[in-house]
């Protein structure tokens, strides 16, 4: 059902099941969403395809969780979704479910939640050995309950950065400097960010907070 006539696996992929990319699917609201970024007519109503990974633990649904349950979320592609244009292409139209297909998707997506809250992995020593056997310098930051531990560090030339995900679910880890073409990118709980950087001497890296998430913010 989920790969196949529900259609679901046309944008929830991989691991996380997301495919990191904005869609309409046709909520009944007035909220431009990617649209209004881009100042796109094109993006209009598109937001982030969600991951589904302890979904159990996310409700209420959709961007502005205007849906309470999984089974209200079902039924929009049921049954509300509204036809526009910008619509996402992808999206099954007309998609009629019996009760005992819409449970059992229903079902599998239950098996994407652990039984228990999960729990993040214990924290990451950083090690690095340069082929030669010299010691290399480190410099960590870990991330954990959204927050970045240390928020400042000073990087000598020639030493190692590593952005440690301690947390429980994927976080992105972004480098804003003209200088530096090494984006690292998101990563997986329990996994390090480890990149090269170009620098003259030495650097100031400042590492923003980001707020607790909150499942009906965009």
């Amino acid at each position: 059902m989920f790969a196949g006539k529900a259609g679901c696996a046309n944008c929830h992929t991989g691991f996380t099941f997301t495919d990191g990319n904005f869609y309409d699917i046709g909520l009944p609201d007035a909220d431009r969403g990617r649209g209004a970024v881009l100042r796109l007519a094109a993006a209009d109503h598109a937001f982030k395809t969600p991951g589904l990974r302890e979904l159990k633990r996310s409700a209420p649904y959709m961007h502005d969780g205007s849906l309470a349950t999984l089974d209200d979320v079902v039924r929009h592609y049921e049954q509300s979704v509204v036809e526009r244009k910008t619509v996402a292409p992808d999206l099954v139209r007309r998609l009629s479910l019996s009760d005992e297909e819409r449970s059992a998707l229903l079902a599998f997506l239950a098996t994407l939640s652990a039984d228990d809250d999960p729990q993040p992995p214990a924290t990451i020593a950083a090690q690095t050995i340069r082929p030669d056997g010299a010691a290399v310098d480190v410099t960590t930051i870990s991330q954990r309950e959204k927050q970045f531990s240390p928020t400042h560090v000073k990087v000598k030339s020639g030493s190692h950065l590593w952005i440690l995900n301690n947390d429980s679910r994927t976080h992105n880890v972004r480098v804003f400097d003209q200088s530096s073409s090494s984006i690292p990118g998101r990563r997986s709980p329990g996994k390090p960010s480890r990149s090269r950087f170009q620098l003259r001497d030495r650097f100031w890296c400042s590492v923003a907070s980001i707020p607790k998430w909150n499942s009906t913010s965009t």
